[in-house]
């Protein structure tokens, strides 16, 4: 262990010696312009000094600027930190700290060889406060409350442990050298600990910050993550109310075709005809889908339009009648919530006209009170609402409690963006008796 480990981060202690010790920002900024500044002003003061002719009564001053000129080499050295990597700023602390402890000894000799005596042999006490400033600051900055004592203590003790070797030689008591150290000490523990508490505050308040970045990063890129998911599975009930119909009917078509087509020509001519109507109608229908995906009918025409729109074009290619009912006062709601009510109507009405065999479709869109069948706290409020979205139709209807054929995943879509909406989903039907959709979203 060398002399300068006490000053070593305490979250530095368990790493190796070639790891870069971490520096407060902005400390070491601050400490090469103080000490820029403190030896431009010193080296004025030797040079009138040494017009003067006083500078051997002054060698403090003298052995000061010494110091400040080899701090200044050592901390804008950039060799001296790459080589030095976490004993680089403890080193130059040591320096600042012990260096004007020895330049007020030396000073003291220098005055007692001159044969001065007595009190007037001390260097003035107050020359010591101004130059230990700058490290108790940094000190207290960088380090914690255990480092900022041994700066203090350390610097007291070895000032008095000096001057009273001189003591003897230059005639003066100690009741003024120890008086002087303890002042100094509780005055500089005091204001150190101060820095020491509001430090700490600041690197608790950037650690938080780093913390909340990453938090937030993580949000971020899970937020993606799920809004790419959600993206495919629109998608995917994009190219299943398309292509995966129009397919799987083409499929169906040709087989028969297949079957057919030696024993009885004329019927497969008939339904190779029927199948080239199909794949029009499907190509038509990816063309639409296709377009709706690049600017949505909500954007462009509102909310009511667009269903009535998108209700309308069903119950053309079912050849069914259509009866469609909204609010007729202006209401808005977030796009998103907008985008998929609009594919869930979309969706719907397309299943009338692919599977229903209907003559007649209701789409009604209505606000109504909100009773949820659990009551919280929440849901106990006066006055909420929630939209009510109806899709009826008088077809054949179908049996609920059997799973939907392979492939067919209109409804787990409808479910999906319910979900997503965060609504709830009725569904009524039965062979013969048409199919009822109830979708609630509450306000």
């Amino acid at each position: 262990m060398t002399a300068q480990q006490p000053f070593l981060h305490p979250t530095q202690s368990s790493q190796t010696s070639q790891a870069p010790q971490h520096i407060e920002p902005g400390l070491l900024s601050v400490f090469r312009l103080v000490v820029g500044v403190e030896l431009a002003l010193q080296s004025l003061a030797v040079f009138f000094l040494a017009s003067s002719h006083t500078l051997g009564f002054n060698a403090d001053s003298f052995l000061i600027w010494t110091q400040l000129l080899a701090l200044f080499i050592y901390l804008f050295a950039g060799r001296a930190q790459r080589m030095l990597h976490g004993a680089y700023l403890p080193l130059a602390l040591w320096v600042a700290s012990v260096g004007p402890v020895l330049s007020e000894a030396a000073g003291t000799a220098a005055r007692i060889g001159q044969g001065i005596h007595g009190k007037s042999a001390l260097v003035d006490p107050t020359n010591l406060y101004v130059w230990l400033l700058l490290p108790l600051v940094l000190i207290s900055a960088q380090y914690r409350r255990r480092i900022l004592l041994l700066f203090t203590a350390g610097t007291s003790l070895l000032s008095t442990v000096l001057l009273a070797f001189l003591a003897s030689s230059g005639g003066f008591g100690m009741t003024t050298v120890v008086g002087d150290a303890i002042a100094r000490f509780v005055l500089f523990t005091a204001a150190g600990l101060i820095i020491v508490q509001l430090s700490k505050a600041q690197r608790a308040y950037r650690i938080q910050q780093t913390v909340q970045r990453e938090q937030l990063a993580r949000y971020a890129l899970t937020l993606e993550q799920l809004t790419i998911s959600r993206e495919r599975n629109r998608l995917a009930r994009e190219m299943h109310d398309t292509l995966a119909h129009t397919l799987s009917a083409i499929s169906v078509q040709l087989t028969a075709i297949d079957a057919v087509w030696t024993a009885d020509p004329e019927n497969a001519h008939q339904m190779l005809r029927q199948t080239q109507e199909l794949t029009r109608a499907g190509l038509d229908e990816a063309r639409r889908a296709l377009h709706e995906l690049r600017a949505s009918p909500v954007a462009t025409l509102g909310l009511i339009p667009a269903l009535r729109q998108t209700a309308e074009r069903a119950a053309a290619r079912g050849g069914f009648a259509l009866s469609f009912s909204a609010p007729q006062v202006n209401f808005s709601l977030a796009p998103e919530v907008e985008q998929q009510l609009y594919r869930i109507v979309e969706e719907a009405t397309a299943n009338i006209a692919r599977h229903a065999h209907a003559t007649h479709a209701w789409v009604t869109l209505a606000f109504e009170e909100y009773r949820p069948r659990r009551l919280t706290l929440t849901t106990l409020r006066r006055g909420r609402r929630a939209l009510i979205l109806t899709v009826r139709d008088d077809g054949v209807g179908f049996d609920t409690a059997k799973p939907p054929p392979a492939g067919h995943f209109g409804l787990a879509g409808i479910s999906e963006r319910a979900m997503l909406l965060n609504a709830t989903i009725e569904l009524a039907s039965a062979p013969g008796a048409g199919t009822l959709l109830r979708l609630t979203l509450p306000l």
